[in-house]
């Protein structure tokens, strides 16, 4: 994967620095901040994909003075609504570095139930798998 891409995915990560602590990243992005930031070896390129997979918690703070969809939607990015249930799943596109990013935002559900559309914060709705 080209470094201006992994520089669009630290600058995407920038962009919710202030989630950073309520935010825990998945997805294909955990191997390469394994190797690369944990054992410091920058020698182990491993596959990833561009789209970048946010867990969190079904109930998520506003931390500061704005929520997660404020701070994309000013970094640029759109909300594509992935289901036409109320309230809609959501997750965001937008370039960074020239780089097309998909974010998703995904959230836990225990037990065996029917797929459902939850608002974690308010303008951010996921399908709680």
């Amino acid at each position: 994967m080209p470094e201006e891409f992994k520089a669009g995915f630290l600058k995407a990560l920038w962009i919710l620095k202030d989630y950073l602590s309520v935010i825990v990243i998945g997805g294909g992005w955990v191997p390469f901040l394994y190797y690369h930031y944990l054992l410091s070896d920058k020698s182990k390129e491993p596959i990833r994909t561009r789209d970048i997979d946010l867990f969190v918690n079904v109930s998520l703070p506003v931390i500061g003075d704005k929520t997660v969809d404020q701070l994309l939607l000013e970094a640029g990015f759109e909300p594509k609504f992935k289901s036409p249930d109320t309230p809609p799943v959501i997750h965001y596109e937008g370039t960074i570095d020239g780089h097309e990013i998909e974010i998703e935002f995904l959230t836990e559900q225990k037990g065996a139930k029917e797929d459902v559309a939850i608002e974690v914060q308010k303008g951010l709705s996921m399908l709680k798998p």
